[in-house]
């Protein structure tokens, strides 16, 4: 079954539902193969809803929903519920706990995002515990129960039966809290129930023109040559029916013929106009070419002479001369004669008579500061005047027994260091 099927199905079975038509509601959800927990939760809400409720046959779908489905709450706690009403409270209790596990300690569960508009709570359960303990002996429990449930309370209307129940303390007088039965069925979507009717977006086609004047039909070309056979072509349907040769010979009315260039007509020279014509008829068009003008020389004003020129040369003003810069004043430029007088007013320099040296100050200096450099036959050169003096010879070192004595021999110069070239 698809799935077109399914919500078509789905969506009259509750419209039947709430106009109170149950059976055959019950009998449009049977029709669904391979309903789901939601479809199975609507059969048994709808044996329950009846003008004579059917508990077993209740239970039986509630209990397929939950083998469906074993997380669907509301399942349990409706299951539980009708157990209550047969006065079966051991089956009843254990869905009502079963329905707290579910839960999963949230205080209730909001379906109306899967289609069914009700909210179970904590405390509806609660209570609904309590009734069962109550009827099983169980005062103490049914106490607790109680408690719990004024500690959760969300609704205001359970909120009255349980401030009841806490003031018949510690026998309490319970009742128990029911689902609005009428109220809890899963519907579906209602954007999936409005996609599911045809529309027709194009319209119904229209015939604008035709070929054969005779056609009259209204509709798509395919549609008629579906309906139509084509190999066997109806004779008696001469109107309608088109042969090759007539196609042509429509074709060729229709078009109309080539147009043909007209021959010139000899006898009509006034349109006809030949070559030598044309050429007469572009130098008469054409413009002269320009002459240049000469001068008369009658007319003086327009034209000059060299006399005349020279005249006109020699009577306009000159151009105008630019003035000479004006002389330096005094104050900022200074002549050469008062540079000079400025010279000789500046007193010369004090002179001071150069310091006089002992007698024995430049031999002293000689040979102390002076570089010597040893001559020809032992004679010192100096850079000074002096006369030369022999050098005396070098006495021997003493030789001594039994030592050695180390003379130090001269080395001889180093070689100068190479000179490198640098490349450029």
């Amino acid at each position: 079954m698809s799935l077109k099927e399914i919500l078509t199905t789905w969506n009259e079975a509750i419209i039947r539902f709430e106009s109170g038509r149950y059976e055959e509601a019950v009998e449009k959800f049977r029709q669904i193969t391979d309903p789901s927990a939601k479809i199975l939760f609507n059969i048994g809400v709808t044996y329950l809803t009846g003008a004579v409720a059917s508990y077993d046959q209740a239970l039986k779908w509630f209990s397929d929903a939950i083998t469906k489905d074993p997380y669907l709450a509301v399942a349990h706690f409706q299951r539980g519920c009708t157990y209550l009403k047969l006065k079966r409270y051991r089956e009843a209790e254990t869905d009502f706990r079963s329905t707290l596990d579910k839960m999963r300690g949230s205080n209730l569960i909001d379906y109306r995002q899967l289609g069914l508009p009700i909210k179970l709570y904590t405390s509806q359960v609660l209570m609904n515990l309590a009734v069962t303990l109550q009827s099983q002996s169980d005062s103490q429990g049914a106490c607790e129960c109680v408690q719990k449930a004024s500690r959760l309370v969300k609704d205001p209307q359970h909120e009255r039966t349980i401030i009841a129940a806490l003031s018949s303390l510690p026998t309490p007088n319970l009742s128990m809290l029911e689902l609005p039965v009428k109220e809890s069925v899963f519907r579906p979507s209602k954007s999936l129930v409005a996609n599911l009717q045809k529309k027709d977006f194009l319209g119904q086609a229209k015939v604008v023109s035709s070929i054969s004047p005779h056609d009259k039909f209204v509709g798509f070309e395919g549609a008629r040559k579906c309906h139509s056979n084509p190999a066997s072509p109806n004779p008696s349907r001469k109107s309608d029916h088109l042969s090759v040769d007539n196609i042509k010979a429509m074709k060729g009315s229709l078009t109309p013929p080539p147009p043909t260039r007209a021959a010139p007509n000899p006898s009509r020279n006034s349109n006809h106009i030949s070559v030598k014509d044309i050429k007469a008829m572009k130098l008469s068009l054409t413009p002269p070419p320009p002459t240049r003008r000469v001068p008369n020389p009658s007319c003086k004003s327009d034209y000059h002479s060299v006399d005349n020129i020279k005249a006109m040369k020699e009577s306009t003003p000159p151009p105008p001369t630019r003035p000479p810069p004006n002389p330096p004043s005094t104050s900022d430029h200074h002549s050469v004669n008062s540079d000079k007088a400025m010279k000789e007013s500046i007193p010369p320099p004090p002179s001071r008579p150069p310091p006089a040296l002992p007698p024995d100050a430049n031999k002293d200096f000689n040979s102390k500061y002076l570089k010597t450099s040893s001559g020809l036959n032992g004679h010192i050169r100096s850079s000074s005047d002096e006369r030369s003096r022999p050098i005396p010879p070098r006495c021997a070192p003493p030789v001594l027994k039994n030592e050695t004595v180390s003379v130090k021999r001269d080395k001889p110069p180093r070689p100068p260091p190479p000179v490198l070239k640098r490349r450029v």
